[in-house]
């Protein structure tokens, strides 16, 4: 029985048991049984979606929400322009994606990005390009051994993979060779039908949008057309509209593994660093040279890939001028020498830590009405990660809430330095003359190694 035919007749059976259903655009139209309305259509990647189809779609929801990427490289008639022209409520979410605390390899850097979640791995295959065939068969082929490095995760399943190429002449080569695979039944090819049936696929980078995957291995096609080493003229498709888009979606993709398989030579890459003016070459260097940092796990060369193409924004303190209020506050109770504003630590940056008086004591970390994240809204999985990881490192964590300090700062504070006092105890003080509090005794603390962020 056709898919279309099960939906009309039990939609809403279905919907008791999936109510959370994810589709392409074609089943939208097509297989969803007119008239049937979702509490909520969500839109994802909205700077692809034309007004035209967005318009049929939208009779789906009752409310729609949608997501995008404002590069002004997208249809200039989409979903997502459309709306922000007509001033629909946005929220603007910044690119610093974040991996859990505890998938972080490099965790040990204070600085720590969410790029340091992925693994990278860049190779230099200086295969050839193929002008009148637009493919590069040394990468083609090299993709097809790498399948079969591909290992099984802890849970004994296989990632989802995800093959791109700069051309669609290079994705077909691609993938005639997995379907030759298959058809000769030689070593290895059932290990390509498994990972095939966990949504393994070959894309056209244009194709990527929309996409998720485990593990990302994109051939850039593109080299030396000769045995001079003269690049070819098509790189320049990379440079469009259009080409800055598809890189901008490379280096934004949440991955857990990045393979970058290239053919430039190291003198092609640096004439396309000192052409910024040739945007998608451009990138593409950036992308390769900060990909490489990180397989090599260089942070200074890794930080400084980010910096230039501005992926680097440092976090801020939501409502800096609060924790400064609150520490003004406490100084009534406690040395304010004992409280650190600001504080990095590992990859969380903590508004306000209160140092404990001897060495082993506890830290105690204030948190602002009861969130990490410096964004309108989070996410409670993210929260919880850093929760845990203080927690398990020994830190006492204390919630104030800006709405009752706004009521009676005075009782507030009061209770936030009884709190403190509790988990750490009193300190002795040397009183002066004005009877101010110096600095208490045992004020060494390891937290002092880490970054105060300004």
């Amino acid at each position: 029985m056709p898919l279309s035919e099960v939906f009309e007749d039990s939609m809403d059976t279905v919907t008791d048991f999936l109510p959370l259903l994810f589709v392409t655009p074609h089943v939208a139209l097509n297989i969803i049984p007119e008239g049937f309305k979702f509490d909520m259509v969500i839109f994802e990647e909205a700077n692809r979606f034309s007004i035209e189809r967005s318009t049929e779609m939208a009779d789906l929801g009752h409310q729609l929400m949608i997501f995008g990427s404002d590069d002004s490289n997208g249809n200039e008639t989409s979903l997502l322009q459309y709306a922000m022209e007509n001033e629909v409520s946005a929220v603007k979410i910044t690119n610093r994606y974040e991996a859990p605390v505890q998938n972080l390899p490099f965790s040990e850097l204070p600085k720590a990005a969410f790029f340091y979640a992925r693994k990278c791995m860049v190779e230099n295959l200086e295969g050839r390009f193929h002008e009148m065939e637009g493919v590069n068969d040394f990468e083609a082929q090299h993709i097809i051994r790498l399948l079969n490095q591909i290992k099984q995760t802890p849970q004994r399943v296989f990632p989802t993979v995800g093959i791109v190429a700069f051309t669609i002449e290079q994705r077909n080569l691609i993938s005639s060779y997995i379907l030759k695979l298959k058809q000769q039944n030689v070593v290895g090819s059932e290990k390509i039908r498994q990972l095939e049936r966990n949504g393994m696929g070959v894309y056209y980078v244009e194709e990527l949008f929309g996409q998720h995957f485990d593990v990302l291995i994109v051939s850039c096609t593109f080299g030396a057309v000769n045995i001079k080493g003269k690049l070819t003229k098509k790189i320049s498709l990379l440079n469009t509209p259009e080409g800055v888009s598809y890189l901008q979606l490379l280096i934004n993709k949440p991955l857990q593994q990045l393979i970058i398989l290239h053919s430039f030579s190291n003198e092609h890459l640096d004439a396309f660093k000192g052409r910024q003016w040739d945007k998608g070459t451009w990138l593409l260097s950036h992308l390769i040279g900060m990909s490489e940092a990180a397989q090599q796990e260089n942070e200074l060369k890794y930080l400084e890939e980010l910096e230039i193409i501005g992926k680097k924004e440092p976090r801020k303190i939501k409502n800096p001028n609060f924790v400064k209020e609150v520490v003004n506050s406490l100084s009534a109770y406690i040395d304010e020498s004992r409280c650190k504003l600001h504080v990095r630590w590992e990859d969380v940056l903590l508004p306000l830590v209160v140092t404990p008086i001897s060495i082993d004591g506890k830290n105690i970390v204030v948190i602002p009405d009861g969130f990490f994240a410096d964004t309108q809204y989070t996410s409670g999985v993210w929260e919880q990660a850093h929760i845990n990881k203080l927690q398990k490192e020994n830190f006492e964590l204390i919630q104030i809430w800006s709405l009752n300090w706004m009521k009676d700062p005075a009782a507030e504070s009061r209770k936030l330095a009884s709190q403190i006092i509790k988990v750490n105890g009193q300190p002795i003080y040397a009183k002066d003359k004005n009877e101010n509090p110096s600095t208490p005794i045992g004020q060494a603390n390891e937290l002092d190694n880490y970054d105060a962020v300004e």
